[in-house]
């Protein structure tokens, strides 16, 4: 990566250099793009159970006319529902649709009376629908949307999409919950200076009257109401290809003057980063894959098939390459497999950003996986002491802790299963749960199929690591020191470990963890050892063949712990 890198920047070099639209360290521009989210994620939402889901949605088709800048924004649209019962005799469906004003509602094209309050359009249903009945509900609306799709005068003009995590109910009614997936139909109608792209693959581009046209996109593949977009300026286009497994086209948009940025920042990352993530979780999951920029007030979102980026982050420079990648990565981990409720968001951004660290450990090695695991580190830092919470169900949403605190329990998992087992477990929850939702308690039942268990653990229970890791807070601080007794063949090594972190904010009084030292000696070759730490307070003594120099704790950097050695500390 970093010699691509560097190739690309010497090619660039004799170019005219483009005053810099973000800040100089990408690591701060993406600290920027969290906080957005946060801000946003700040009134949490909660969805209803699997009891109290009467209904799904089977397929989406939304249809709107557009007029940028002017008022209303959506000038008429018309979004049908085709629902499907899940329980008996079902007289209403209710659904998600705030701002927007409701000209009408149609069930199987007969007219049906509804009510819109407080942000809920209850349908009454012509009849009672019974389980695995459909039905066909269509609204026609219009509005200006406060939220989810804005218009913008960069680039000539701009109208843009983003629902995440609960602004899709601003610009379509749906059921604004990220397991209500279903394919998708998106259709545009705006003035022939717009070029669209959306989720999916293009279905037509037709003209219709005074200088508009109509472009359709379909998603035939399962998509979550927060994924679902469009984005419509005057763009340029070309397209790329991914040979992996299957033959990807990859779809560019981008603001005109941009596409020799464009190609040195996407045409050797993004095909490297899909052939490292389907050679460890499986094929790339969609019929396209694509990147779009536009103003989006977040710096890059997963939309599926067609990630929408800041125009600014498309800079030619290389400097911002994890971002792609991180979005690139949420294609398998957020897309195709999605958190069922926002609580669960770990298992989307925890798991995009351990691609991260997949990413340069692909292309740097080793060196290159704990380079980027300490820049996750340091992130979790910040997180953690501004306000330590679980991952699970985390304050703020979209903080620091699900992204860096879950990239860090991945890289413990991985330690605990072993390399092979670990993506195993991965490559098998993703075809588990391939265009559907999952849970923590479901990773972790794929993960026990997979987990052989230990003298500690023999039942091959994860429910300890979960519990500590996911479900509560915070991470191990150990208090350390060793010393030897005896020479040479007759030398024995001890080690005295102590666990001193706070039980506050829900932080266990004990981290039961595999803890590796690695012991330098004198005449041979560095050893690691292995402790199995499950009190506060331990002692270890290992029976040496050499004298031994140095010894590290967790020296393949694959345990989130503070640690103080103190050896040379007069006890």
């Amino acid at each position: 990566m970093r010699r691509a890198l560097l190739m690309t920047l010497i090619l660039l070099a004799a170019a005219a250099a483009r005053p810099p639209l973000e800040p100089a360290d990408p690591q701060d521009w993406w600290n920027q793009v969290l906080a957005s989210r946060a801000v946003k994620a700040a009134e949490k939402i909660e969805p209803p159970s699997d009891e109290q889901v009467p209904y799904r949605t089977a397929y989406y088709h939304i249809s709107m006319s557009l007029e940028p800048g002017g008022s209303p924004l959506i000038a008429s649209a018309r979004t049908t529902l085709d629902i499907e019962g899940l329980t008996d005799g079902l007289e209403e469906v209710a659904l998600d649709l705030v701002d927007l004003v409701v000209d009408y509602v149609l069930e199987n094209g007969s007219p049906a009376s509804y009510t819109h309050a407080d942000g809920l359009l209850t349908v009454s249903l012509n009849a009672p629908l019974d389980s695995g009945e459909t039905t066909s509900i269509a609204v026609g609306y219009h509005g200006d949307p406060s939220d989810g799709m804005w218009y913008s005068t960069a680039n000539g003009g701009v109208v843009y999409t983003c629902g995440c995590p609960f602004a899709s109910r601003n610009w379509f009614p749906c059921r604004d919950w990220n397991f209500e997936k279903a394919p998708a139909t998106i259709a545009v109608t705006i003035g022939d200076g717009y070029d669209v792209t959306s989720n999916g693959h293009l279905v037509s581009d037709v003209p219709v009257v005074n200088g508009r046209h109509r472009v359709t996109f379909e998603s035939r593949d399962p998509i979550a109401p927060y994924l679902i977009m469009f984005s419509a300026t005057d763009y340029s286009h070309y397209r790329d290809w991914f040979h992996g497994e299957n033959d990807v086209p990859i779809d560019y948009y981008l603001y005109p003057g941009m596409e020799e940025d464009a190609h040195a920042d996407f045409d050797y990352t993004v095909p490297a980063s899909m052939a490292a993530f389907e050679g460890l979780f499986g094929s790339y999951p969609f019929e396209r894959a694509g990147y779009c920029v536009s103003p989006l007030p977040y710096g890059g979102m997963e939309h599926q098939t067609c990630i929408s980026l800041l125009a600014a982050l498309v800079d030619g420079t290389g400097a911002n390459y994890i971002i792609f990648v991180h979005e690139m990565a949420h294609q398998w981990w957020g897309d195709a497999v999605t958190a069922r409720t926002w609580k669960e968001c770990w298992l989307n951004e925890g798991f995009a950003t351990y691609c991260e660290v997949v990413f340069d450990e692909d292309q740097g090695g080793d060196q290159g996986r704990r380079d980027r695991l300490q820049i996750h580190r340091n992130r979790y830092n910040i997180g953690d002491n501004n306000n330590r919470s679980p991952i699970y169900d985390p304050e703020p949403l979209f903080g620091y802790l699900p992204y860096y605190k879950g990239s860090w329990v991945l890289n413990m998992l991985r330690r605990l299963l072993g390399d092979e087992d670990f993506y195993a477990a991965l490559t098998g929850y993703q075809a588990d749960r391939l265009y559907s939702w999952a849970t923590t308690e479901i990773f972790r039942d794929n993960c026990e199929d997979f987990w052989d268990g230990c003298e500690q653990h023999p039942d091959a229970d994860l429910d300890w690591f979960f519990n500590q890791w996911v479900y509560q807070a915070g991470h191990p601080e150990y208090d350390w020191w060793w010393w030897t007794e005896g020479s040479g063949a007759d030398t024995v090594l001890h080690l005295h470990l102590d666990q001193v972190q706070s039980t506050e904010h829900d932080t266990p009084y004990v981290f039961e963890m595999p803890v590796d030292f690695g012991v330098g000696f004198a005449s041979r070759p560095d050893e690691v050892f292995t402790v199995w730490m499950d009190q506060r307070s331990q002692e270890f003594s290992f029976a040496l063949d050499d004298e031994v120099v140095s010894v590290e704790l967790d020296p393949g950097y694959w345990l989130l712990c503070d640690s103080e050695d103190r050896t040379a500390v007069d006890r």
